[in-house]
């Protein structure tokens, strides 16, 4: 009997329990709806699970929540004690809740595409509330820097975009902080400067070295995995000839360009890298196999494609291996940068942005090139960078 009573008590405080936690789980869920935004007040709060408590909420005084797809802000006035928020970046419609964070000091909306700012629209009438109250509101355009600190080095300026439109931003974005495991953002009223973080080592990105190996008889030309530990050339043939591929592909797509190649006498070698990785990066590695496969003395030749004749100018420019290269020939290289609606038109799958983005091509504040200084190679999730 006794067991049976302890064990009842024990199921009615569980229950209750959960109902409480359900029920200010429910409470949270009403007050703040959008799932992103709640995520920046978790990071924010140090909390990641469970209920996010009331006082918790109301003593944050600083939320950063920039490039989130945070679309309402519902709920926010909860965080009275609010006074620094920057959402820099998101899908911002309604700015009505700001006006219930009597202690808010600074916000800033820049590159919010969904926002209407224009004269007397209602976010407009919010901003122009905020700003009497002391408030200093940045919204509209901006100029954005973008910074790239590699492992163990310096902060250096990759890129510059002198303009308001919000998907370049995120393209730029989406590109600079894939390979960085942290991104810092500086602001000023006419600057955003953001600040990528590489803070691991990137691990090899060279995948695989092959061989074409075969005949022109019937059974044809084939790929081998390379097992070779010093690169020859077979006997008989003109020299080496290496093929290195571009964005997004492989040495299997350049097996007709190599059975020709072979089938004039020259012995052909493929390697396959990692897209995502920087060209340097790249370019290092492709040294490194080069200087450690290719007996010193003998040269190769190198036939590049689009990327692949980047990292092929980074092993030779920047990696020390000319003396090893008789001649590199490039197909498709975009030697002097690419303007960025190429592929905000051409690869908008990968980058998941719209591609009836307004350009105009004459204008070198939006091409993906700094001239004399720093080629951007964008692409859709890594930025690769060649510096003249």
């Amino acid at each position: 009997m006794v067991r049976r009573s302890l064990l009842l008590l024990i199921c009615l405080l569980l229950v209750n329990m959960l109902s409480t936690s359900v029920a200010s789980a429910a409470i949270f869920a009403v007050a703040i709806a959008d799932s992103k935004l709640i995520e920046a007040v978790r990071e924010a709060i140090g909390k990641p699970l469970g209920v996010l408590p009331e006082k918790d909420m109301s003593d944050l005084t600083t939320l950063h929540a920039d490039f989130r797809g945070i679309v309402s802000l519902a709920g926010i006035e909860k965080m009275t004690g609010l006074k620094e928020l920057r959402l820099i970046g998101n899908n911002v419609e309604c700015l009505d809740p700001l006006l219930d964070l009597p202690n808010l000091r600074s916000v800033d909306l820049r590159f919010n595409p969904s926002l209407d700012t224009s004269e007397g629209s209602p976010a407009r009438k919010v901003i122009d509330a905020l700003t009497e109250r002391g408030c200093k509101v940045y919204y509209g355009k901006a100029s954005v820097r973008v910074e790239y600190t590699s492992f163990g080095g310096e902060p250096q300026l990759v890129c510059e975009y002198d303009g308001g439109k919000a998907d370049v931003l995120h393209l730029i974005m989406a590109s600079v902080t894939y390979r960085s495991q942290a991104y810092h953002l500086r602001t000023t009223e006419q600057e955003i400067t953001i600040q990528a973080i590489e803070k691991a080592r990137p691990s090899l990105p060279i995948e695989g070295i092959f061989y074409l190996t075969g005949s022109a008889l019937p059974s044809g030309w084939k790929w081998e995995e390379m097992d070779r530990d010093i690169w020859m050339a077979d006997s008989g043939t003109k020299g080496i000839v290496l093929i290195v591929h571009g964005w997004s592909s492989g040495h299997k797509h350049f097996t007709s360009l190599a059975t020709e190649l072979a089938q004039d006498r020259w012995t052909v070698y493929a390697v396959d890298y990692i897209c995502g990785e920087r060209v340097e990066d790249i370019g290092a590695a492709l040294a490194d196999l080069i200087d450690r496969h290719v007996p010193s003395g003998q040269k190769l030749s190198i036939v590049a494609h689009s990327m692949g004749g980047l990292v092929s100018r980074s092993a030779i420019e920047q990696h020390g291996i000319a003396d090893r290269v008789d001649k590199l020939i490039t197909l498709g290289t975009p030697h002097n940068g690419i303007p960025i609606e190429y592929f905000l038109n051409g690869h908008n799958l990968y980058l998941q942005i719209l591609p009836d983005i307004d350009f105009d091509t004459e204008d070198s504040s939006i091409r993906v090139l700094a001239p004399n200084r720093t080629w951007f190679y964008l692409a859709a999730r890594a930025a690769y960078t060649w510096r003249t």
